[in-house]
C-alpha cells in the first residue's frame, strides 16, 4: 500500500500523505517464485481524474498480467 500511495501522490504532483484509498483490493498473493529466482514488483497507475489516481501492484511471477493488489487513491482538496 505504501508503494501504491508514493506512485499516486508522485502522479499527483503533492506532497499530501496519506491519501484515501478507495476499493482497495487483494486479489492474488504476490512475489512468491521458484527458489533463488528474484520477484520483480511494479507498480502501474493512470490518474482519470484530478485528485484521483487509480493504481495496481503486479508481479513477474504473472508476467506483469494480474493486478495482485489495486486501489483509487483519493487526494482531499480541503486538508
Amino acid at each position: 500500500m505504501e508503494a501504491m500511495t508514493q506512485v499516486a501522490a508522485t502522479l499527483e504532483s503533492t506532497a499530501q500523505l496519506p491519501p484515501e484509498l478507495r476499493r482497495l483490493r487483494f486479489d492474488h498473493s504476490a512475489g512468491h517464485s521458484p527458489r533463488d529466482r528474484p520477484v520483480t514488483m511494479r507498480v502501474a497507475a493512470v490518474r482519470p481524474k484530478p485528485g484521483v489516481v487509480t493504481v495496481a501492484v503486479r508481479c513477474s511471477t504473472t508476467s506483469f498480467q494480474t493486478d495482485h493488489f489495486s486501489a483509487e487513491c483519493v487526494f482531499s482538496t480541503t486538508r
